[in-house]
């Protein structure tokens, strides 16, 4: 949808995506952008097609997620931001609990939520030690033991930077595509008795979080060296890492753009 009749619209918004299996529409599967695909067009009557930040995988949460979206202006009549007000209102009752909307504004009709971004940044979290907490069961990953801090931040140096990040991404459908990436910032913090593992980078490739924190996990547990981390890398290789990192821990905390935007 385009033209001098269209308005862009940009949401800001959060989601539990444990009962979802992922960000894409799906026929077959209940996803993030199917629920908003359908709370939009049962709200104004015609179909509606979503751009994201970045597409989140089955189980995998967000709280800074991005779409944007065109409709067309009279749909926002003479009063779009009270018009807007009311529609973010009708959708968080339709999205309620699962889908939480922030934000939904007005912007310029070139932004692009997916293409516009300059970094997106995830956290993953871990709970250390023998103790469960029941209720952390879709959010954080039990590992079941303590994790040494030392190894863990010797093994994440070889990440930062611009790598081929093969070893660590599921091969795109398009077996040319790149999977050279730039990781900006990638750190390990303790709060709230849960260890936090944020990584930041242009752009990520399919499971390169969920792969790089099942690798430093075993990093942590002493059962592969730090300096291995450097070797898996250099492999390019899918075979060479390890097992994936559970998506309960995983979630999209934010999208930085050029401009005055979340």
């Amino acid at each position: 949808m385009s033209g001098l009749d269209t308005l862009r619209l940009k949401l800001l918004l959060a989601y539990d995506g444990t009962t979802f299996h992922g960000f894409a529409p799906q026929k077959e599967h209940e996803t993030v952008g199917g629920a908003l695909i359908g709370a939009f067009e049962k709200l104004t009557k015609i179909e509606v097609d979503l751009t994201c930040a970045g597409r989140t995988d089955k189980g995998v949460h967000a709280l800074g997620q991005v779409v944007h979206f065109d409709l067309p202006a009279e749909l926002l009549g003479e009063d779009p931001v009270e018009t807007l007000n009311r529609w973010k209102k009708s959708l968080n009752s339709q999205l309620y609990p699962r889908i939480s909307i922030f934000d939904i504004s007005l912007c310029d009709s070139e932004f692009n939520a997916r293409r516009d971004a300059l970094s997106r940044t995830y956290r993953y979290l871990i709970r250390e030690g023998p103790n469960f907490v029941p209720w952390e069961k879709n959010t954080v990953w039990h590992v079941g033991q303590y994790l040494d801090r030392s190894l863990l931040d010797l093994g994440i140096t070889p990440l930062v930077g611009e790598h081929d990040f093969s070893s660590f991404c599921r091969k795109p459908p398009d077996k040319e595509g790149s999977l050279v990436r730039k990781v900006l910032e990638c750190r390990f913090e303790e709060h709230s008795g849960l260890l936090e593992f944020t990584i930041t980078s242009t752009s990520f490739c399919h499971q390169m979080v969920r792969s790089i924190v099942g690798l430093l996990v075993e990093v942590g547990k002493g059962k592969v060296k730090p300096s291995q981390v450097k070797s898996i890398l250099e492999a390019r290789d899918r075979s060479a890492s390890l097992p994936l990192a559970p998506p309960s821990g995983l979630c999209l905390i934010k999208v930085r753009y050029d401009r005055n935007l979340p």
